[in-house]
C-alpha cells in the first residue's frame, strides 16, 4: 500500500544483492498532483499512466536479461488501485472495463516475479509513513482511502497464484534496529538458552538452501544450481556460524531437537552432511529422547542418505510430493514419478526411520478435487506413518 516501504526495502534489496531497482515513476508522473487535487477527474489517466509505464518497465527487464527488483507490480495497479477507483465510483465502467482489456492484453505478455514480498501495514502505520517523508500531494489522502486499498491488497494476496510469494509484517523498513541492537540480541539469546538448555534441550533448525531446479510454487529461501562445489564452502561457513553461537554460550549445548530443511537438504552429499553434523555432534550433548529430522527430495535422496543420517541419530524424514498429477508436476516444475516415492519410502522403512512423512499441497494450478484424492489415494497406498497438507496460498499473521 502507500507507505507501507516499498522504496526502502527495494533500495536495501538491491544495495544488499546488487541487483538492479526499478521505481515507480513518481516525481516525473505528469497526473499524480491533478489526481490528488481531483481524483474523480484524472483517476482513469492516472491508471492508464502507470500502467503503460510498468508495461514499459516489463519490457525492459525481459530484455535486459539481469536481476532487477520492482517496488510494485503490474498487478496491483489492475487488482487494487484501478479496482478501488471503480469501486468508489471515480472511475467509470465504461472507462473500468476499457481499462482491464488494456490490461489483460499486457498481462498474456507478462511473466510473474520469481518471488512477490508483500508488506503488510495497518493504516495508522502507512499513515505515519505518509505524513513522514511529507509529500506534498499525499497529504490530502484520506484514512478511507486507505482502508479500501488495504481490504483490497488482503483479498488480492490471498488469492495470489501467480508465484511464490513472502509475507513481511511488520514490514521490513518498520524493525526497530535501533531499539532492538546487537547487543539486545545477544543478550536474549543468551537468557533463552540458560532457560531452557540444561532444564530441556535446545532445538537447532539448520537451512541447506541449495536446490538443483525451482519448483514455482515456493516462497522459501532457496539458490537454484547444479554446481555442487558450492556444498563445502557452505558447510563451512555453517560450522564457523555454530562456534560463533558455541562463543556465546557458557556451557555444551544439549541438543533434543534437530532438523535438516531447505532448500533440498539432499542437495548436499552424504558425506558433506556428517561432516556438518559430527562438528556440531563433538561440541555438544545429544539429549535422550532426541528427534532429529530432515527433509528429502525423492528424487535425490539415495541410500546412502538414509543410511549416513539413521547411523547419525536421525528417526524422522519428510518427502516433499506435492502432487501426482503429471500436469500439475509440470506446471510447478516438479517432476518426479509414484515411482521415485515409492522407492525411498520404502529404503527409509527397511532402514529403521520410526516417522515417514509425506508432504501434500492444494491449491496448485491445474488441480481438481478429482486429482487430490487421486494422490491422497496413492499416497494411502505407501503407509507412510505422516501424510501433511497445506495450501499454496496459505496466509498467516
Amino acid at each position: 500500500n502507500i507507505g507501507a516501504g516499498k522504496t526502502t526495502l527495494t533500495q536495501l534489496l538491491s544495495k544488499h544483492y546488487k541487483w538492479i531497482p526499478q521505481f515507480e515513476e513518481v516525481d516525473d508522473n505528469p497526473y499524480l498532483d491533478d489526481f490528488y487535487y481531483n481524483m474523480k477527474k484524472w483517476a482513469f489517466n492516472l491508471q492508464i499512466y502507470f500502467l503503460g509505464t510498468r508495461f514499459k518497465q516489463i519490457k525492459e527487464i525481459r530484455e535486459s536479461g539481469k536481476n532487477i527488483i520492482q517496488d510494485r507490480t503490474i498487478y496491483e495497479d489492475a487488482y487494487i488501485f484501478a479496482a478501488n477507483l471503480h469501486d468508489m465510483g471515480l472511475i467509470e465502467t465504461r472507462d473500468y472495463q476499457n481499462y482491464l482489456n488494456l490490461f489483460n492484453l499486457m498481462n498474456e505478455y507478462t511473466q510473474a516475479p520469481d518471488l512477490l514480498i508483500y508488506l503488510k501495514a495497518s493504516v495508522p502505520t502507512l499513515v505515519n509513513q505518509i505524513q513522514k517523508r511529507g509529500r506534498e500531494y499525499e497529504a490530502g489522502i484520506s484514512i478511507d482511502y486507505l482502508s479500501k486499498l488495504n481490504e483490497k491488497y488482503e483479498n488480492w494476496i490471498d488469492s495470489y497464484s501467480q508465484g511464490p510469494r513472502y509475507t513481511s509484517y511488520p514490514t521490513v523498513p518498520f524493525w526497530e534496529f535501533d531499539k532492538f541492537t546487537k547487543n539486545d540480541w545477544i543478550q536474549t539469546l543468551k537468557k533463552s538458552f540458560n532457560e531452557s538448555n540444561i532444564k530441556e534441550g535446545i532445538s537447532i533448525y539448520i537451512h541447506l538452501p541449495y536446490c538443483e531446479s525451482l519448483c514455482t510454487f515456493c516462497a522459501c529461501h532457496k539458490r537454484i544450481t547444479k554446481n555442487h562445489s558450492v556444498e563445502e564452502k557452505y558447510i563451512k561457513y555453517l560450522i564457523k556460524e555454530w562456534d560463533l553461537y558455541l562463543s556465546l554460550f557458557n556451557e555444551k549445548p544439549v541438543i533434543k531437537e534437530l532438523h535438516l530443511g531447505g532448500g533440498t537438504p539432499t542437495f548436499f552429499s552424504p558425506n558433506n552432511l556428517k561432516t556438518l553434523l559430527n562438528h556440531i555432534y563433538n561440541s555438544s550433548i545429544i539429549h535422550q529422547n532426541k528427534e532429529f529430522s530432515i527433509e528429502g527430495h525423492p528424487n535425490n535422496t539415495s541410500f546412502d542418505h538414509l543410511r549416513t543420517l539413521f547411523d547419525l541419530g536421525f528417526s524422522r524424514i519428510s518427502f516433499g510430493v506435492q502432487d501426482y498429477d503429471p500436469q500439475i508436476q509440470r506446471a510447478i516444475n516438479r517432476i518426479q514419478p509414484f515411482e521415485n516415492v515409492k522407492k525411498v519410502t520404502e529404503l527409509a522403512k527397511s532402514i529403521g526411520y520410526k516417522s515417514i512423512s509425506h508432504d501434500l499441497v492444494f491449491g496448485l494450478p491445474f488441480q481438481t478435487l478429482e486429482k487430490t484424492l487421486e494422490t491422497i489415494r496413492l499416497t494411502k497406498s505407501l503407509k507412510p506413518d505422516r501424510m501433511v497438507t497445506s495450501s499454496e496460498n496459505m496466509h498467516r499473521e
